[in-house]
């Protein structure tokens, strides 16, 4: 591989991993948000009347603003496209450039 392809290389890995750790930060407590009247049944708090979904971290509810899986299934959809895709990309991405050096190392 050249130089400049190896480099453009890792960029655009470098430009994914951190998509993908973004898009991951939201995909994972979306996975765990509730409707408002599921979470006052569930921790017996208070819960502002506009709030579309909850999340319970670390003892605290807090908003989460893009809704619930069921409430918001596009949004869900695309978050885990871009972090699967993602997490698709880097590793083929890895073992073609691990290939295509071992090759050149061992002669092959």
């Amino acid at each position: 591989m050249k130089r400049s392809s190896r480099l453009w290389l890792s960029l655009s890995q470098l430009v994914v991993a951190l998509t993908t750790a973004f898009a991951f930060s939201t995909w994972a407590p979306w996975l765990a948000a509730m409707p408002p009247a599921e979470a006052l049944s569930r921790y017996k708090q208070p819960i502002p009347p506009t709030w579309r979904a909850v999340v319970m971290g670390h003892g605290q509810l807090s908003e989460f603003a893009w809704g619930t899986v069921a409430s918001n299934p596009w949004g869900f959809t695309l978050c885990t496209t871009v972090v699967f895709g993602g997490v698709l990309f880097l590793v083929l991405t890895a073992w073609h450039s691990s290939r295509t050096s071992a090759g050149r190392l061992f002669g092959a």
